[in-house]
This record gives C-alpha cells, sequence and structure tokens, in this order.
C-alpha cells in the first residue's frame, strides 16, 4: 500500500468534526458574553456610582457610553471575523472599529472643551489602570481561547481586536462605577492604557494565534 493510500485511509478512520458556527451566531454569542460578564462587573465587582442616573440623563456622559460600547462591539466583530481563515477575503474587517475609535475620540474631545475649569481628579491614578486591567484579563483570555479554535490567518490583527474589546468591556464597567468627572484622570488612566494594551494584543496574537 501507497504512502497516498496510507494517507486516504487514516483520514477516514477520523472522527468527523463539528463543523464551526458561523460567524453572525459566534458573534452573537460573544455579545451576550460580554454584556453578562459586563453586568457582573457593575453590579458584583465595581458597583454602580451613586448618581448614575442623573449622569446617563446628560448627552456627553451617554454618548460617552454609547461609543465606548460601539467599540467593544465593534472589535468583537472584527475578531470575529478575523478568526476565519477567509478573513483575507473581507475588506472591511477594520473599518468598523476604526470609526468605532474616531467618534469616541470626538466625543472625549467635546468632553474635555466642556470639562473647563477642569472637574477635580480622584485620589487614585494608576489603580484605575490596574483595576481595568485585571478584570478585562478573564474575557480576552477565553476570546483568544475562542479564536484559536479556529482558523486564524491575521492572528496578530485578530488578538488586538480581542483585547480591545475586552478592555473595553472592562473600561466601560468601570466608568459606570467610578464617581468621577475628571476626562484627564479618564483619558490618562482608562483610556490611553487601554489602546496600549490593544497594540500588546497584536503581538499577542502573533505569538499565540498562528495557525
Amino acid at each position: 500500500m501507497s504512502k497516498l493510500d496510507h494517507l486516504i485511509e487514516g483520514l477516514a478512520l477520523q472522527p468527523a468534526r463539528t463543523p464551526a458556527s458561523g460567524p453572525g451566531l459566534r458573534f452573537a454569542a460573544w455579545v451576550c458574553g460580554m454584556l453578562w460578564y459586563l453586568g457582573v462587573l457593575v453590579a458584583v465587582v465595581f458597583h454602580p456610582r451613586p448618581d448614575l442616573a442623573d449622569k446617563m440623563a446628560q448627552p456627553l456622559f451617554a454618548a460617552e457610553i454609547g461609543a465606548l460600547g460601539l467599540l467593544a462591539l465593534a472589535s468583537a466583530r472584527s475578531a470575529v471575523a478575523l478568526s476565519y481563515p477567509d478573513s483575507g477575503q473581507k475588506r472591511d474587517v477594520g473599518a468598523a472599529p476604526a470609526l468605532a475609535a474616531i467618534i469616541f475620540c470626538i466625543i472625549l474631545g467635546l468632553e474635555w472643551q466642556a470639562d473647563m475649569p477642569p472637574a477635580p481628579a480622584p485620589g487614585h491614578g494608576m489603580e484605575c489602570c490596574m483595576a481595568i486591567s485585571f478584570a478585562a484579563v478573564p474575557l480576552a483570555t477565553f476570546m483568544f481561547w475562542s479564536i484559536r479554535r479556529m482558523a486564524p490567518l491575521a492572528g496578530g490583527y485578530a488578538g488586538g481586536a480581542a483585547v480591545l474589546a475586552a478592555f473595553s468591556v472592562s473600561a466601560l464597567g468601570l466608568r459606570l462605577s467610578e464617581p468621577t468627572d475628571s476626562v484627564r484622570h479618564l483619558i490618562g488612566m482608562h483610556y490611553l492604557p487601554m489602546i496600549a494594551a490593544g497594540l500588546a494584543g497584536v503581538w499577542l496574537g502573533k505569538k499565540i494565534l498562528k495557525f
């Protein structure tokens, strides 16, 4: 029997694998998981800020929350799309996160202008960055595990999008919890580290999400 015959026989004896679910179904599952995780963070880990209802009635605060949530969803969608081997055919996988990031930055700019005179910063700094990071690790780990089970061809970009999505959810949870209105504190200790984590996710994706 030739080597080709052995190969064919071996493939025939292997158990059939369950086909991967489509990107739409996988993304819907991710969204449900992200919403559940956000609810746990706000209700159990961080606890809602006491003036949350009043803050949500303020247009700029509500716009910031919505834009941060949009960034999390757009990044998760790109991570899901990039986890499939035909991701190279999807030319717009990076368009949605880029657009969401632009919207988010515009809203932060408007909040920066409105924060005059600047609101007092809280009496802590790096604690927020550390809290967001620790809270994002479980969600990012799950996303990496889910992507690793697929066949990503662009592991770096998939990893970066997954980490950005996880950190956006974590930052959103803390934003709904920490009673501060200092835009400078939020940018320096919440959002710039979130962008840095996304860039680190690209490096991790190249190392871990190899096909």
